[in-house]
This record gives C-alpha cells, sequence and structure tokens, in this order.
C-alpha cells in the first residue's frame, strides 16, 4: 500500500502470528516495506516475538533500521481488529507525530 506520510511512501499490513497473544490484535501495519520489517521479531518463535512486542511497547510502538547509517529510519507500528482499524490507527500516529513540537537541541 502507497502513502508517502511514511518511509519510502509503502505501508505494510499483515496478520500477527499468534492472534493476539502477545501482540494484543490480530492485525498489524508497519510503516515500512516488507523488507524492513524485523520477522524474527514480529513473526518469530515464541520467546522472540514475545520479547520483541514487549521491546516495541517500551519504545512506543516504534523500531529503527538502517541504525547507526544516513538511511536510518523509525518504522512506526500500529495493531488492530482488523486490516482497516491497524491503518487507521498507523496514519494517526504518524499525523500526531507530524504535528508535535520539535525538539530543538544545541
Amino acid at each position: 500500500m502507497k502513502n508517502d506520510l511514511f518511509y519510502d511512501g509503502v505501508i505494510t499490513i499483515a496478520s500477527t502470528r499468534y492472534g493476539g497473544c502477545y501482540e494484543n490484535a490480530t492485525w498489524m501495519a508497519f510503516s515500512a516495506g516488507v523488507d524492513e520489517i524485523d520477522h524474527e521479531g514480529a513473526f518469530g518463535q515464541d520467546p522472540d516475538c514475545m520479547e520483541w512486542w514487549e521491546t516495541l511497547r517500551k519504545n512506543d510502538m516504534t523500531y529503527v533500521i538502517n541504525e547507526g547509517t544516513i538511511v536510518q529510519e523509525t518504522v512506526y507500528v500500529a495493531i488492530g481488529d482488523t486490516p482497516h482499524k491497524a491503518y487507521k490507527v498507523l496514519l494517526a500516529r504518524n499525523k500526531k507525530a507530524r504535528l508535535a513540537p520539535r525538539n530543538k537541541s544545541r
């Protein structure tokens, strides 16, 4: 799905691996393409998936790709009971992030 608000303008929507056991919903949306999704975490075995979702929640439902490089990007993740709800939550999160005042450091 194409959307210019996100990294490379791509959004990926997928069903959750464990049906909400760790994810708290049955659908998830990523502000990135399939290649940028952390498959071992989001779709991994029980311990990996559980840890990934716990870490994701601690990081405000975001993770970083290409960390430490010039093309480092934050990937937003949203969940919902339907693909449409996950998508709408993701759009709302991005809109809120874009409207938030930026921290200026000196």
